[in-house]
């Protein structure tokens, strides 16, 4: 009954919100990144760049990266280290 009326979709909508750091946080990280994911952290850079992983996301997005705030807004994809590409 409950994910007949969409309440399954509403709870993973709290999760992610909780995952990353309450409602404030959340939209800072909407306004950088313009998404809000959550997933497994499998490693960190010498940049202070997080990066995540979750299987449950389409091939291509399932692993993202986090950038470090002190870049602010002015993030690129060469920010990030070769190694990350690799395929595991």
């Amino acid at each position: 009954m409950a994910s007949y009326l969409g309440l399954d979709k509403v709870k993973r909508i709290f999760d992610i919100v909780k995952a990353n750091g309450g409602l404030f946080r959340s939209l800072l990280t909407i306004y950088r990144t313009d998404e809000l994911k959550v997933g497994t952290l499998v490693g960190m850079d010498k940049f202070g760049n997080k990066y995540y992983e979750n299987k449950m996301y389409f091939y291509s997005r399932n692993r993202w990266v986090d950038y470090t705030e002190a870049v602010n807004l002015d993030y690129d994809g060469s920010q990030v280290p070769p190694e990350w590409y690799q395929v595991h």
